[in-house]
């Protein structure tokens, strides 16, 4: 459903007939957005997701695309392309009294918890505190 409204694009690099290396995104408003790209590592490793890229970033060049968003992370395979790290806006809504609205709520004052006593703790015990949620975290993974 989503490639047949063009909201899903699919790249596809075969050598003999054999596809050695993929990606996929969703254009929207003149951007694509990175979903996933792979290659067969035991087939061209160096250099197979690079050219498929490459084809790809110039087919969408000249079909007036003006961006390309990699999305979440910043890697070497990034930095080849000349990426520039950028963040984005997160905005959470819900009803006052619902259970999302409740969520929400609780998460911002947790938050202004966290960041007063960051403010008014004494570093030592801060950071203290900071590695036993670190090593806690790390447990329930």
């Amino acid at each position: 459903m989503l490639q047949s409204r063009n909201w899903l694009e699919f790249w596809i690099l075969e050598i003999g007939g054999k596809p050695i290396a993929a990606d996929c995104g969703f254009p929207y408003n003149n951007v694509v957005y990175a979903l996933q790209a792979g290659f067969d590592p035991s087939e061209h490793p160096d250099s197979s997701g690079f050219c498929l890229k490459g084809v790809m970033l110039k087919a969408l060049i000249e079909s007036g695309v003006q961006k390309y968003d990699f999305l979440t992370g910043f890697g070497e395979n990034k930095a080849q392309w000349n990426a520039q790290l950028s963040y984005y806006q997160h905005v959470h809504f819900a009803r006052r009294r619902s259970l999302g609205g409740i969520y929400l709520r609780t998460r911002y004052q947790l938050k202004g918890a966290k960041e007063w006593l960051r403010e008014h703790l004494p570093v030592g015990l801060w950071k203290l505190l900071h590695r036993c949620n670190a090593f806690i975290s790390a447990g329930a993974k």
